[in-house]
């Protein structure tokens, strides 16, 4: 009996230890199989971590390739993305621009002139390397002189003239022949190569030089402002355009055929200023007698809005050459804006010779940007120009004395801007007192009521 308790505790003992294995077994496989799953939702998730990773870094590639392209493209435009060799249009510019304009004189009746005028400006620019480029701008101007109409007599075709003349050029035109009109050419050619030449930079340690050379005009380069510099979209009246006070070289009466050479550096930690100065001549005598011009011109701002500043010197050998004399002279030019919408400037120059009817000249005016909300791009101007006269004793002017020795010059215009800057219509009313001091002129004062129209393309 007890033998047969024993094998039978035995049993039961030996069949717990299976159950308990078992069931130790089964544990182990399930967490086993737990481990597996995990270990196949980490493969998963590295692969997709993996795939995001390659796919990041290809969108990188792109987006590098796209930036170095347009890098290219905007500072190198002879150059292909690819590394493509230069081919001869790429970076060649030919800006074109159409303008024409139409002026009539009022309080002369019976003979009040109604004139007009069309200009075609090309330019051709081409980039040639990093540091050299080379450009021709070509003129093509229908005035039957080149000059701006004197307001001489003329002769009607119904039989009821011929008008005496009303007046001959104001003050702005006596000396330089661009008078009330700045967009006629200067030359008396109706197509005008304006300028041509090339320009260079190189680098002496951190300072960059810049040079240009060839047929140049000094007018845009010395005396700059930023309202009152452009006739095409600006003021029309040269009191306002190029200073009649300077004897420049490329004006009339003494014709176009100048070589120049121009140089400028910026210096500063933000470049804001710069120094510029040049040497003009007629090509016959390169060296000898011409005329050297030198401005200092800073550029910041003030109460967070953009100021310019320029002091121009000259020294003019050629203009008094004839008679054994240099004439010196110089000027300031200043703009600020203002505001948002309000632009002033002030510019005054003068010389110190008796070769040039005038002596000095000044100018204030001011320009209002987008007045009316609904026409953001249009712009009003107004201006004062104050010209003082003399008694030219020399030159081919000499024996010019004029009555008065002062002119006034007021100039309105109001430009409207439509089809994103590409037709621009801008009517305009000048007022002149003492026209030229009164020589040649029948009245002692002249209105002018005109329309410019601009297009650039």
């Amino acid at each position: 009996m007890q033998t047969a308790m024993l094998k039978w505790c035995v049993a039961v003992c030996a069949l717990c230890a299976a159950t308990v294995q078992a069931g130790d077994n089964g544990d182990l496989r399930e967490e086993v199989r737990q481990l597996r799953e995990e270990m196949k939702e980490n493969r998963a998730q590295m692969k997709a971590q993996q795939e995001e990773i390659s796919l990041l870094r290809e969108q990188r590639a792109t987006l590098l390739r796209e930036e170095v392209s347009a890098y290219l493209q905007e500072n190198r435009p002879w150059e292909a993305s690819e590394g493509a060799r230069r081919g001869m249009l790429d970076g060649l510019r030919i800006p074109v621009s159409f303008v024409a304009v139409t002026q009539a004189t009022l309080g002369n009746e019976p003979a009040d002139r109604l004139i007009g005028d069309g200009t075609v400006r090309i330019d051709f620019e081409m980039q040639i390397t990093d540091n050299l480029a080379g450009f021709v701008y070509i003129v093509a101007n229908t005035g039957p002189s080149g000059n701006p109409t004197a307001f001489g007599p003329i002769f009607t075709a119904n039989g009821t003239g011929p008008f005496g003349p009303i007046g001959a050029p104001t003050a702005t035109g006596v000396f330089d022949g661009v008078d009330v009109d700045g967009t006629q050419s200067f030359n008396a050619s109706p197509i005008d190569v304006y300028q041509a030449g090339i320009r260079y930079r190189f680098t002496i340690g951190d300072t960059v030089v810049h040079y240009e050379v060839g047929g140049i005009d000094p007018r845009p380069r010395y005396s700059q402002n930023a309202f009152a510099d452009d006739e095409l979209t600006q003021f029309l009246n040269n009191s306002f355009d190029d200073a009649p006070a300077i004897n420049w070289i490329t004006t009339a009466p003494r014709g176009t055929s100048v070589f120049g050479i121009h140089m400028w550096v910026e210096l500063g930690a933000e470049k804001q200023f710069t120094v510029s100065w040049g040497w003009y001549n007629a090509v016959a005598q390169i060296l000898n007698n011409g005329q050297f011009y030198i401005q200092f011109a800073w550029a910041g701002e003030v109460n967070g809005r953009r100021m310019n500043l320029r002091l121009l010197g000259f020294f003019d050998a050629y203009t008094e050459a004839s008679v054994g004399g240099d004439v010196a002279g110089g000027g300031i030019s200043w703009d600020w804006m203002v505001t948002d919408k309000i632009g002033l400037f002030v510019r005054i120059n003068g010389n110190g010779g008796d070769f040039n009817p005038v002596d000095l000249d000044a100018s204030v005016g001011a320009v209002f940007m987008g007045l009316v909300e609904s026409r953001p791009d249009d712009t009003l101007g107004i201006a004062l120009g104050f010209i003082s006269l003399q008694t030219v004793t020399v030159g081919p002017l000499a024996g010019f004395t004029p009555s008065e020795d002062t002119e006034l010059t007021v100039e309105v215009y109001y430009r409207f801007v439509s089809e994103g800057g590409k037709f621009q219509v801008t009517p305009h009313l000048m007022f002149i007192s003492d026209p030229a001091g009164g020589v040649g002129w029948t009245e002692d004062t002249l209105f002018i009521l005109g329309i410019r129209l601009f297009v650039p393309f």
